[in-house]
């Protein structure tokens, strides 16, 4: 029990770093968690129910379900979990399944699907009084959006950390981005917590999995890739991924002779250190001065985005 609750104190920390990053909770928030059932949203609601006892700006939350009518998911286990946490829990039954798959036969069924619950979502946390709606997406979630956008659509995008909504007037926050999958699984193995499988046939078969094998096929060769590429996203920055300034207080660290960062945990002791992220799976001999690793991106990529000086002329 002791070792899950510094297991648990630990990742809200991390959690907390995001958070305070990007400003994304206010005094007085209600923050809507979306739970979809999978580890990460049920991560996610653990470290935002612990983060609440002792965060400066208090908030309210409300775990949010939206039923999409696949067979064979059971959400009790959710709904006990939420109970034991002091959280309020909504099951929205909809019948997102078969207008997707019945009705519409989509050759895509994500994108709709994806909309659809979203939808949803920002219906019944509006009825219900929240202001903001906190989703599940991981560092491997941003890491990987960025690629599909680069591979398949030849733009540098990527969903952003925050981002307000104002035809449904609701704030979406990502505290998770400074989370690993790995990590995140880990913390639901070891709280035990009542992941809910899915049932959807397309699971596993989306073009983000393509990106996912490809990522994963790298890594075997260039075990930092994914900490490369996220740290360019905050460095560029990508729209409203530059983390806004706010006093940080530096733990004093123990620097050995070489020090490597190659993880996004690492990549948060980096930030910790005051270094730039670009520190990532270097070797650092001295606090005070930090090797810059060089990195390209396709030309024609770049001046899609564009990347600064790389605007055309009209």
């Amino acid at each position: 029990e002791v070792r899950n609750m510094d297991s648990l104190n630990a990742f809200t920390g991390v959690v907390r770093r995001c958070v305070d990053d990007y400003g994304m909770i206010s005094p007085g928030d209600r923050i809507a968690v979306g739970i979809s059932g999978g580890k990460d949203s049920l991560v996610l609601l653990a470290s935002l129910a612990y983060l609440r006892r002792y965060y400066p700006a208090p908030f309210e939350l409300e775990g949010i379900t939206i039923d999409t009518g696949f067979p064979g998911m059971d959400f009790s286990g959710v709904e006990k979990m939420c109970e034991e946490l002091g959280v309020p829990y909504t099951r929205v039954p909809t019948d997102i399944r078969e207008i997707v798959f019945d009705a519409r036969q989509e050759e895509n069924p994500c994108s709709l699907c994806s909309k659809m619950r979203r939808g949803a979502l920002n219906t019944t946390m509006k009825e219900h009084g929240c202001n903001k709606l906190a989703l599940g997406h991981h560092f491997d979630d941003a890491v990987e959006t960025f690629m599909m956008s680069l591979m398949f659509e030849g733009r540098l995008n990527c969903f952003k950390p925050v981002t307000y909504m104002s035809r449904a007037d609701v704030t979406q926050i990502r505290p998770l981005l400074y989370i690993g999958e790995q990590r995140s699984a880990n913390l639901a193995k070891q709280l035990e917590l009542p992941v809910v499988k899915s049932t959807c046939p397309m699971d596993h078969t989306s073009k983000r999995q393509e990106i996912k094998d490809l990522l994963t096929t790298l890594s075997a060769q260039y075990p930092d890739v994914r900490s490369k590429v996220f740290g360019a996203m905050q460095r560029l920055p990508l729209d409203g991924w530059g983390p806004a300034p706010h006093e940080r207080v530096r733990p004093r660290v123990r620097w050995s002779a070489s020090t490597s960062f190659s993880t996004p945990q690492s990549h948060l002791q980096c930030q910790r250190t005051g270094f730039a992220p670009c520190t990532l799976a270097t070797t650092v001999s001295s606090p005070k001065r930090c090797p810059v690793r060089s990195f390209s991106l396709a030309t024609a990529h770049s001046l899609r985005f564009p990347l600064p000086d790389f605007q055309r002329l009209a």
